[in-house]
């Protein structure tokens, strides 16, 4: 086996309430950690572990919010105890979609908070849009579909956020698992987009799965 050097990111849960309540019951899953205090613990048994990057969601029903305003207290909570007890863990949020006339600005008001905070490892930019969707037991789709949307102005805006303050950038890019491949039981799945190249910079880094392709990377500042 080679030495090829592996960077983990630790996603210590998924978005609320899809992945934090049992299936059929509407309870909290005990095991997916939901206040800082847990978020932190779990973040921290994964960089003992060996992971160097820590992502989570937090429960602020950002979808109920017509702004896409992400409540900064959470991260900030989190982020401090990791960060404290692991300087060199990069910590990055989660971030709502666009539409419906909400602005970058509020969508990404959370990240410039951690940024100023000195909290934030790593900046978010999702080249593209796409639909999310969860399927029923019977396999019919979910009424919790929802289209998770980044417009061309939106993209450049967080690229050129991030690159002003010589910030890596975590890029998501969206693809249909392989032909024949079953998705996650009842779980979502992201749709109408095929897999991307990884975008060419220094510091480059590549996680790839049947899901997704995560690129972390750091941005030239543009010229002039």
């Amino acid at each position: 086996m080679g030495s090829e050097a592996l960077i983990i990111e630790a996603a210590v849960n998924g978005a609320w309430p899809a992945t934090w309540k049992r299936r059929g019951t509407g309870a909290r899953n005990p095991v997916v950690p939901a206040t800082p205090e847990e978020i932190a613990t779990d973040a921290l048994a994964c960089l003992a572990a060996g992971a160097t990057v820590i992502h989570n969601h937090t429960d602020d029903d950002v979808l109920d919010n017509a702004t896409g305003r992400h409540a900064s207290e959470p991260y900030l909570a989190a982020y401090e105890a990791i960060t404290a007890a692991h300087p060199g863990a990069i910590c990055y949020p989660t971030m709502s979609g666009g539409g419906d006339g909400r602005r970058i600005e509020d969508r990404y008001a959370h990240i410039v908070e951690l940024h100023d905070a000195g909290l934030l490892g790593m900046g978010v930019a999702d080249p593209g849009s796409l639909n999310l969707v969860g399927r029923r037991r019977d396999g019919q789709v979910a009424s919790t579909a929802l289209p998770y949307i980044n417009a061309p102005a939106d993209v450049a805006w967080m690229f050129a956020w991030c690159a002003e303050r010589d910030l890596p950038v975590h890029v998501g890019v969206r693809t249909r698992p392989p032909a024949g491949a079953a998705g996650p039981p009842g779980g979502r799945h992201a749709t109408g987009q095929d897999k991307s190249a990884a975008v060419p910079g220094r510091a480059e880094h590549a996680v790839r799965s049947a899901q997704h392709t995560v690129v972390a990377r750091r941005v030239p500042a543009p010229a002039g």
